[in-house]
């Protein structure tokens, strides 16, 4: 080398020394814990080599050269396609918005909703994709290598937020010599519509997938609507979660609920306490038992039998429908789960038809089921779902299940992870069917051809989007929204690190679920159950239901937190209506003012009670998604401001009057047997 390299290479030396410094600064300043797990560091599975000659560099991971020499001009390179594909004008086709059918009932939230989406533009028909315009609404980079393509591209194109990922942060320590994370990031002020985020974890795993969706989620609407992904290096573990996340996406906005859900349950939550029902009890140890969950499942039809084999070694929980299954069988759970707030529940279980049998069943339902299902039963406690307004504004008088919903077999699992059991056996729960089979089991509610138009409504699948997911035999089987999003639920409870000390078995012939080890044969599973006798001694239903250990809640305590939620409620519309603007003119605008909306919602929780803010954020979102879908689904020439000032009035008049209708449902003579509202489906008009 001679002595003008060797000067040259001790000058970039010393430079990237002194931005390495710059970046460490900058990090304690604007992401403290970020700042606090780099600051020790030192690289380990990755060596920088400076090339002066080039003007480049090169990152070795384990000795492997990973830019043959060239990293500057790769990523160059890949901006360009990036920004070749997803140019100005084209569309992405993520999440169909809403149609004029949505929102069609006359309830309180629902009726303001319906006046947004009255237009051609929502038709589901004409859905081709948003359109992009002048700037990227959302880039999510996973991968950050030396961070050059992120450089090379927040400093020539517009983006409003941008997410880095990556699931090795050693990454991020050798990019703090390579680039000015600093000018990368500045501009970005999540108050004012715009942000610049970090998702890093210590290796690959669900950790990663499960931190950077919930980064997503902070971004609502353009997460799910506009969301783009630059998978540098084109990096396979990433390509994975992206398909992963790129299928889930379609039912985020079918899970954010709304202010009519909520209160309907509220309303069933106060007749509940104050018929005096209590929670389960807290946790406080594992309870090393073996539990089966039974779903309504079609490969429940084969089980049956063999459950009866291994019942009295088990804690048996049915899940809603598959209580009717079980007695015809002659095979009685230990413990029966419900989830439904809505009142056809109570139909469902009524057709079992002996409700003496029903009567002496334990039962466990969310706080929020209607109080017509918990009067079938003689011995009922209940959970909290989490989260959810009633799930918050009672807190701490039972568990809080995070993974209990969509469906009644989430409720049953969930139930039965949070006590820790030694095994969780998983029956019926195919999440998925065969073509040309029943979607559930033989002796459902499904098969059956005397019920009422109300019952057959909420079982009917023939109108319902269908996809194919892989089976447990590496077939394909059908699956529709709701049965993947609870698949992706049970998977979501699985891979999180505080059920690591539970096995979980799928002993179904349905979808793969992911965790969970798949018992082909009757004999495995009734040979691990059978012969683990520590296991067969224990039941949780003595446990659970022990009468000194139910929780309840006096009436003067709910009285006093409604009060409390509904003055919350009152100062949170008041601040949202705050940020209101007169008018948008510009697709910029819109993005700008929708982020910046979600941004005051999601942290008002500072001050905001949790009760308070979920009553409204699902219907908050499904206004701020019907505005930025109609702005990205119209033409460029399309007046933004004439369809905003019709949002507007509907969004204005939904929290200018939300307290009092609040505090008219909430502060009523509640009567079990006087209550329209317990005689309601939750697509049943509000006053008819």
């Amino acid at each position: 080398m001679t002595d003008n390299n060797q000067i040259r290479q001790q000058q970039i030396l010393r430079e990237l020394a002194t931005l390495r410094d710059k970046n460490l600064a900058f990090f304690a300043e604007e992401y403290p814990s970020l700042y606090q797990v780099l600051a020790p560091m030192a690289l380990t599975n990755l060596r920088l080599n400076v090339l002066p000659d080039s003007d480049e560099m090169e990152l070795y991971e384990n000795e492997r050269p990973i830019y043959d020499g060239k990293a500057k001009q790769v990523a160059k390179a890949e901006v360009d396609e990036f920004c070749r594909i997803f140019k100005e004008g084209e569309l992405i086709n993520s999440v169909p918005t809403y149609d004029a059918s949505c929102f069609n009932i006359n309830r309180f939230f629902f009726e303001k909703a319906h006046k947004v989406v009255q237009f051609d533009e929502f038709e589901r028909a004409y859905y081709k994709g948003y359109r992009l315009g002048s700037f990227y609404p959302l880039v999510i980079f996973t991968g950050i290598g030396l961070g050059y393509h992120i450089d090379e591209f927040i400093r020539h194109n517009q983006v409003n937020h941008v997410i880095v990922a990556d699931y090795n942060i050693e990454k991020l320590l050798a990019s703090l010599f390579c680039v000015d994370w600093e000018a990368m990031s500045d501009g970005f002020v999540a108050s004012e519509g715009k942000s610049f985020n970090f998702v890093l974890t210590m290796g690959k795993g669900p950790s990663f997938h499960r931190a950077l969706w919930n980064k997503m989620l902070e971004l609502i609407p353009v997460f799910p609507a506009a969301t783009l992904f630059f998978n540098h290096m084109g990096d396979e573990f990433n390509r994975e979660v992206i398909d992963t996340i790129n299928g889930d996406i379609v039912q985020v906005p079918s899970g954010w609920g709304n202010y009519d859900d909520e209160v309907n349950q509220i309303n069933n939550a106060i007749h509940n306490l104050y018929q005096g029902i209590g929670g389960l009890p807290l946790f406080t140890e594992a309870i090393r038992g073996n539990v089966v969950v039974v779903g309504s499942g079609p490969s429940l039809n084969n089980n049956i039998k063999h459950i009866k084999t291994i019942r009295e070694h088990v804690t048996l929980i049915s899940c809603g429908t598959a209580l009717r299954v079980l007695y015809t069988h002659g095979i009685k759970p230990d413990i029966h789960v419900e989830i439904e707030s809505d009142a056809v529940t109570e139909k469902a279980v009524s057709y079992i038809g002996d409700l003496e049998w029903v009567k002496s069943i334990a039962m466990v339902g969310l706080l929020q089921v209607n109080p017509l299902v918990y009067k079938l039963f003689d011995d009922k406690r209940f959970v909290l779902k989490y989260p959810s307004s009633s799930g918050t504004l009672f807190k701490d008088v039972a568990p809080r299940m995070e993974y209990s919903t969509p469906t009644v077999v989430n409720g049953g699992f969930a139930v039965a992870a949070y006590y820790h059991p030694k095994a969780i056996f998983l029956f019926g729960t195919d999440f998925g069917f065969k073509a040309g089979e029943n979607h559930h089991a033989d002796g459902t509610l499904y098969d059956l051809t005397e019920i009422d138009d109300e019952l057959k409504e909420g079982v009917n699948y023939d109108n319902k989007g269908r996809w194919f997911t892989t089976g447990v035999d590496g077939s394909e089987v059908r699956t529709e929204p709701t049965m993947y999003s609870a698949k992706r639920r049970v998977e979501m409870l699985i891979g999180d690190s505080d059920y690591n000390d539970i096995k979980f078995y799928n002993c179904s012939h349905g979808a793969v679920i992911d965790g969970a080890e798949w018992l082909q044969s009757p004999e495995q599973y009734i040979d691990l159950i059978i012969n683990d006798e520590a296991a067969s001694s224990i039941n949780l239903k003595d446990i659970l239901f022990d009468p000194d250990k139910a929780i309840q809640v006096a009436d003067s305590d709910v009285r006093i937190a409604l009060d409390s939620c509904a003055k919350y409620l009152a100062q949170l519309a008041e601040e949202l209506l705050d940020e209101v603007l007169p008018t948008v003119n510009t697709l910029e605008e819109v993005n700008r003012f929708v982020s910046r909306i979600y941004y005051h919602m999601i942290h008002a929780e500072r001050y905001i009670p949790q009760s308070s803010k979920l009553l409204i954020e699902g219907s908050i979102k499904h206004f701020i998604y019907a505005l930025y879908c109609y702005c990205h689904l119209s033409e460029p020439s399309a007046k933004y401001d004439a369809y905003y000032i019709t949002w507007k009035q509907s969004f204005v008049s939904f929290l200018e009057e939300i307290e009092q209708h609040f505090r008219s449902i909430v502060f009523k003579e509640f009567d079990i047997d006087n209550d329209p509202w317990l005689l309601k489906a939750i697509f049943d008009a509000e006053n008819d």
